[in-house]
């Protein structure tokens, strides 16, 4: 009797241990806020070359992207941010696994916006404007420097990102922002499927800025995943980029053209395609090789 009392109470212990655990960290996930064509402005020192560093000092094995699934490889890659090709191509000469996670709304349709009264672009304007005033502020404060640092890490310029997109969606709704909350919560998704399918352990996210802080917060919230913090940038490096890089943008810009100048997708798309302005960036990172070389600190230095 006292013998299986005593199995009794040792078996209830062990219940206890296992299920009253939280489960374990199983990937660590990086999340990198990219700046589209404003890699390319010089007096912001976070260039092309710089995301290939970070991609180098976290050391990866998964690396997901801001484009669709789909769209890998196919005639609208390029529709995507151009900065994809760097890390696509960094990756390819590393062994990193690459996976697009992104999600759009159909790209063949017209998404139907709601009209804008004229409080509401205010209210929109003033929001965007904390953003701005923000980033400004510190550059001109800190003689344009660690601006890379100050969009990875500080609380009050996400805080406004998060208020700006909170105000047009709850003005307009969330269509009007590219079903925005829906959007990152399906990329988060993707992650944890790609995260699961690759067996990943170190994982980077190189994304569009607006997205980090809302990305942040949903993976956060995943108990097997630990969110790092991006590391400081000790040094900015501003070069030309590899030819493999330079051909997939040409690539890329070339399918574009194609595309709108033809009938294999729909007007929306091609509207759509025209819109994003992709093809002058390509045009640009092209003749450029990826060289950070625009100047706007005079534009601002100037009016103080």
């Amino acid at each position: 009797m006292k013998r299986n009392t005593l199995l009794l109470i040792v078996l209830i212990a062990i219940t206890s241990i296992v299920y009253g655990q939280s489960p374990k960290t199983e990937s660590k996930i990086y999340v990198l806020g990219t700046i589209h064509s404003n890699h390319l402005v010089a007096d912001f020192e976070y260039t092309l070359k710089d995301l290939e560093n970070v991609i180098d000092k976290i050391k990866p094995d998964l690396i997901c992207i801001e484009m669709t699934p789909q769209a890998l490889g196919s005639d609208y890659e390029g529709y995507f941010p151009p900065e994809n090709s760097v890390v696509i191509e960094y990756a390819n000469r590393h062994n990193i696994k690459v996976s697009p996670v992104d999600w759009r709304y159909n790209l063949s349709e017209t998404i139907k916006k709601q009209p804008m009264s004229a409080e509401d672009k205010k209210r929109i304007n003033a929001a965007r404007g904390k953003i701005d005033k923000l980033a400004i502020t510190y550059m001109m404060q800190n003689n344009w420097k660690r601006y890379f640092d100050f969009i990875q890490g500080n609380g009050d310029f996400h805080k406004a990102i998060k208020e700006q997109h909170d105000t047009k969606i709850e003005l307009l709704g969330e269509e009007s922002d590219g079903y925005w909350i829906t959007r990152n919560n399906k990329i988060t998704e993707n992650l944890m499927a790609a995260i699961k399918q690759n067996g990943a352990k170190t994982v980077l996210v190189t994304i569009g800025l607006h997205h980090k802080y809302i990305l942040e917060e949903l993976l956060a919230a995943k108990p097997t995943i630990k969110v790092e913090q991006i590391p400081t940038q000790q040094a900015s490096e501003n070069r030309e980029l590899s030819k493999e890089v330079i051909q997939r943008w040409e690539r890329n810009l070339a399918n574009l053209n194609k595309l709108i100048n033809g009938d294999s997708v729909t007007e929306p798309f091609k509207a759509k395609i025209k819109q994003s302005r992709r093809l002058k960036e390509l045009n640009v990172f092209i003749n450029t090789k990826g060289v950070a070389d625009k100047k706007i600190r005079h534009m601002f230095e100037n009016k103080s």
